[in-house]
């Protein structure tokens, strides 16, 4: 892991972040960390006091914290987000991945492909007919581009991710391993014996900035196209069905399937093992929460739990009404036992 200059102080560490030092400020800062891989020259980030008391117990040295978190015998850089800031520390340890400039000998290039002198397109890539991928557009090794898609600027396609056709990816996209966009949509018609099926024609379009993890699949429209809206995050093991049209700075958790049709509003956070029947339309600004099931439209932004889906404080009183049921069945059978003897 790559490691900070070597001369920094945690005085050095709050100019960088933009915070105040409590504490030693001349204390060496050489790398962020855990609370498993501690020593006195590691930087945590503690959301809380308690959390802090464990970065204490465990020896780390210096510790990004908001106001008013404090603690003894550490270094501590008060800032306003200590997870945002982190973040930017890790850019210190971001180890490039390098490809060169220009298209790889071993790269199987259509001949009516247009490729960027500025693109970097790795060993083993296979690039498909008319399409066009433009500068500081990078294509890892052993991936696949199909026909007719369009790279922007500066877009990025980790190894062996497969883009089948008709794909279009906007500046500062970031495709991870082993993602496939385009494969075909789950469309099959019933014809009386057997499920016959419906040809899948259409695109995908993901939008600037936005990034699809590994292992997770996108498919192609049966007609026009499905869209992943700008800044939208698509965390790894996720599908995405044909014709879902998913609005800009949507986060999604892994094991998250989402059925075909189904439209998604601006801002909407889903967490892991959620499921979104076909045709559903989820407003903007909408939170679900883990193993959430949306089987109808939501039209009210909020927080939503449960199965099907339902206001996070109606779910919450039900979960506590349902721990209760075998108290309440037991008082039941003895208000009825007592019903019948009166009888």
């Amino acid at each position: 892991m790559a490691k900070f200059p070597e001369a920094w102080t945690v005085a050095d560490l709050a100019a960088f972040v933009g915070g105040s030092v409590i504490g030693d400020s001349t204390r060496k800062v050489s790398r962020p960390g855990t609370l498993q891989d501690a020593s006195p020259d590691t930087v945590v980030f503690a959301d809380n006091a308690e959390y802090l008391d464990k970065v204490v117990a465990n020896g780390i040295g210096v510790a990004l914290v908001p106001s008013g978190v404090v603690a003894e015998g550490i270094s501590l850089v008060v800032v306003e987000s200590p997870r945002a800031a982190f973040g930017k520390l890790l850019h210190f340890c971001v180890e490039p991945h390098p490809v060169a400039v220009g298209v790889h000998p071993s790269a199987q290039v259509s001949p009516t492909a247009t490729i960027s002198p500025e693109a970097a397109i790795g060993a083993f890539v296979v690039i498909g007919d008319a399409t066009v991928i433009e500068a500081g557009a990078v294509v890892y090794p052993f991936s696949y581009v199909g026909p007719n898609c369009h790279l922007e600027r500066d877009v990025v396609v980790y190894p062996h991710a497969v883009l089948m056709q008709s794909i279009t990816l906007r500046t500062g996209a970031i495709i991870h391993p082993h993602a496939v966009l385009g494969a075909d949509g789950f469309g099959y018609s019933w014809d009386g014996t057997k499920h016959a099926k419906v040809p899948q024609v259409g695109a995908v379009e993901v939008g600037e900035l936005a990034e699809i993890g590994a292992c997770t699949t996108v498919d192609r429209a049966t007609a026009g196209t499905t869209r992943i809206g700008a800044g939208t995050k698509l965390d790894n093991l996720v599908q995405v069905g044909h014709n879902v049209q998913i609005g800009k700075h949507v986060l999604i958790a892994a094991q998250t399937g989402i059925s075909g049709s189904a439209q998604i509003g601006d801002g909407v956070v889903m967490a892991g093992q959620c499921g979104v029947a076909h045709h559903v339309s989820i407003t903007s600004r909408v939170t679900l929460g883990g193993r959430a099931a949306v089987i109808s439209d939501i039209t009210e932004p909020g927080v939503y739990l449960g199965y099907p889906t339902r206001p996070m404080d109606t779910e919450k009183r039900s979960m506590a009404l349902y721990g209760r049921l075998p108290e309440i069945w037991k008082r039941l059978r003895q208000i009825e036992k007592s019903q019948d003897s009166e009888k």
